[in-house]
């Protein structure tokens, strides 16, 4: 392998049950070399369905780990300030 690629990290996989037989999958990896240094480290949403045959990726969105938005509870906020910022 060109890149020596050896295998990924997980470093985070957690899951949020959006409905019944459907889930949203947070799932935070390290990519590693194979004398152990880290290559890359990346982020995704899944979003898998279950179907008669089986559980299926529906949906994928990449996205960036170190960028967050601050959310604050529009039942606690008062005015302009609730929602996103």
């Amino acid at each position: 392998k060109a890149d020596q690629y050896s295998h990924s990290r997980v470093n985070h996989l957690k899951g949020h049950l959006l409905r019944e037989g459907m889930v949203l999958v947070d799932y935070n990896f390290t990519r590693l070399r194979t004398d152990g240094s880290e290559m890359s480290t990346g982020a995704v949403f899944y979003v898998v369905k279950k179907f008669d045959k089986g559980w299926r990726i529906i949906a994928i969105y990449w996205h960036n780990t170190d960028e967050r938005v601050e959310l604050v509870p529009a039942k606690t906020a008062k005015g302009p300030e609730s929602g996103l910022r």
